[in-house]
């Protein structure tokens, strides 16, 4: 789980999958501090170790790299949403991954490619014909 003290809709718990976890676990941490993502903050007493306080920096770099320059970390937010619906994800737990307390906000994001919808569809279809016909189809 990360744990973030302040967020836009304040504390919040946001559960980790396992690859990523095994990314940031084999990330070095900071000999002073033991953060991953340490940043210097300047405060009263001259520049002290802080946790991580902005993503800015480091996703222009990342997204050079990648040769993604319109793509913004809100666009990840999307993804995310839309690929878990298409998995079968409900919108209530989607919206608990993403931190939204109304699902409203949640359909929003969460949008469905083609392929799944043509997929469902056709399973429709089939259950249709079939029962018009008499026969019982497979379930899909």
């Amino acid at each position: 789980m990360l744990r973030l003290r302040d967020s836009k809709s304040g504390q919040k718990v946001i559960p980790v999958g396992k690859s990523a976890l095994a990314i940031l676990t084999s990330q070095p941490r900071t000999a002073d501090s033991g953060l991953i993502f340490p940043a210097d903050k300047l405060g009263r007493k001259g520049i002290a170790r802080s946790h991580f306080q902005g993503v800015d920096a480091i996703w222009y770099r990342v997204r050079a790299k990648a040769k993604l320059p319109d793509v913004r970390l809100h666009d990840l937010r999307h993804t995310a949403a839309s690929v878990a619906v298409a998995n079968g994800a409900s919108l209530p737990m989607i919206a608990r991954i993403l931190g939204h307390a109304d699902t409203k906000t949640t359909q929003r994001y969460a949008h469905l490619s083609d392929a799944p919808v043509r997929h469902v569809v056709e399973g429709l279809a089939d259950q249709i014909a079939a029962a018009m016909s008499g026969v019982r189809a497979r379930a899909t």
